[in-house]
């Protein structure tokens, strides 16, 4: 983690601590203290509010989270930068094109380099 990714991770994290505090009028994590912080964490949403869950997850949990997102967010080369900026990999779909489901290999193994650093992943399964 270079300090330019860590400095944009904490911009958007403020940001997100007031869209979600402007937006909900109250938010209440459930059994949050039991969460490690010393441990590798993999955090499996339902996600079901799109772009929220990542939002308050990252509002809840004080350690930088790498979220995995579908491939196709990756194609425009602007948002990539800033997806990658703010520790989102992609993760490629049989709809990406069987061709490229041979990178996740890659993906998955810089995940696993992740979770040995005891740093947390989210996925939305």
């Amino acid at each position: 983690m270079n300090l330019f990714h860590k400095c944009s991770y904490d911009i958007i994290r403020f940001l997100a601590r007031i869209v979600t505090r402007n937006n909900f009028d109250k938010i209440v994590y459930i059994n949050g203290e039991v969460v490690p912080y010393d441990v590798p964490v993999i955090f499996a949403p339902n996600h079901r509010n799109a772009v929220v869950d990542g939002l308050l997850l990252s509002n809840f949990y004080s350690k930088a989270i790498v979220f995995l997102a579908r491939a196709d967010f990756f194609r425009n080369i602007i948002l990539r930068n800033v997806l990658k900026s703010l520790y989102i990999t992609p993760v490629y779909r049989n709809r990406d094109g069987r061709k490229n489901l041979s990178k996740n290999v890659d993906v998955f193994d810089a995940c696993g380099k992740i979770l040995s650093e005891k740093q947390p992943i989210c996925i939305f399964p």
